[in-house]
């Protein structure tokens, strides 16, 4: 899942045809054959959502700042309420340190 706002490889060129929404050639390169979705984790719905997909999931991997998924109610303990042998590979933006002790 990912931001519909936080995905500038969307709006670089070149373009096929007129640039709208999906149609750079590098987004579309680099992401060939992906399955992605847009959720509002702020949301009970978005999150019922998405505790279903990681019902179904092998991986979780995200990509928040230190302390998000615990805000939002999906720390890995969580994640391991839903589904015992989920991998979560946290890559946050911002260095967490913490990982490696």
């Amino acid at each position: 899942m990912e931001s519909r706002a936080n995905l500038p490889s969307r709006n670089f060129g070149p373009f096929v045809g007129e640039p709208t929404y999906n149609t750079s050639a590098i987004f579309n390169y680099m992401n060939r054959n992906k399955r992605s979705c847009t959720l509002n984790l702020k949301t009970a719905e978005g999150l019922e959502l998405v505790k279903r997909l990681i019902s179904i999931a092998d991986v979780v991997q995200e990509n928040f700042s230190p302390g998000t998924m615990d805000r939002l109610g999906l720390g890995y303990e969580t994640l391991r309420t839903i589904k015992p042998n989920i991998i979560n590979i946290p890559s946050p933006s911002k260095n967490d340190w913490t990982l490696w002790k």
